[in-house]
């Protein structure tokens, strides 16, 4: 086995909120913190987005019906018998060095419209706790692999059953545009970037911008897809 690794970091570009399933001083949702009071993302937040780009990404190719296409997003995210090959940690903040003030926290408040009425539904005024968009959190991903191998910087061989989960993978990156509670109500708008990649310990420096490319002119037929 080999694994293709790399670092994710998610850029928060409004303000942002995972829930931790109960209230505290006031709020009736908190985010959800680790045991030194510091938010972070779950890693299960983050796959089951990535599970949902995914099957939307193949959707957008019109190929989701395919079997093979249906088989490669099982490998990836497991299914009934079977584990997924993709792991992810908690993403945990990033620290700024310059940064000497404590941790700005954010509230806001969400209702509910009575519709025959017309007003506020008493009882149903609720707060909740939000992140600033300033923030950065940053993950390790690995995707495990049947031998693969990386000659001269590149990925040399990637075996042909793979290809459609790594590319179902780096679509699923690419949509990856929000997060989190509150999408309908301004929060939950993130970039996610990736970096870094290696596969079996080697550095890819033409991966995955130029592969990707390559896959989705070559193996769907498509025109060449700048990276």
């Amino acid at each position: 086995m080999s694994e293709l690794r790399a670092t994710l970091r998610v850029e928060l570009l409004s303000g942002f909120h995972i829930q931790a399933g109960f209230g505290t001083g006031g709020l009736h949702q908190a985010m959800v913190r680790n045991a030194k009071r510091q938010p972070f993302i779950p890693a299960s937040s983050l796959k089951g987005r990535l599970k949902f780009q995914a099957q939307r990404f193949a959707n957008l190719l019109d190929v989701y019906g395919n079997e093979a296409m249906f088989e490669s997003f099982e490998l990836l995210f497991g299914g009934a018998f079977q584990l997924g090959r993709l792991y992810l940690d908690n993403a945990i903040l990033v620290e700024d060095a310059h940064q000497s003030e404590p941790l700005a926290q954010e509230v806001r408040a969400t209702n509910q419209i009575d519709r025959d009425t017309r007003t506020v539904t008493e009882g149903h005024l609720r707060f909740f706790e939000t992140l600033p968009s300033t923030l950065k959190f940053e993950t390790a991903l690995r995707l495990v692999l049947p031998e693969a191998r990386a000659i001269d910087g590149d990925v040399d061989l990637l075996p042909t059953e793979c290809q459609t989960m790594v590319a179902l993978l780096l679509g699923a990156l690419r949509l990856c545009d929000q997060l989190g509670g509150g999408k309908t109500r301004g929060t939950g708008r993130i970039r996610l970037v990736h970096r870094d990649w290696t596969l079996a310990g080697k550095p890819l420096v033409e991966f995955p911008n130029a592969w990707f490319a390559a896959y989705l002119g070559g193996a769907l037929g498509m025109p060449e897809v700048a990276s």
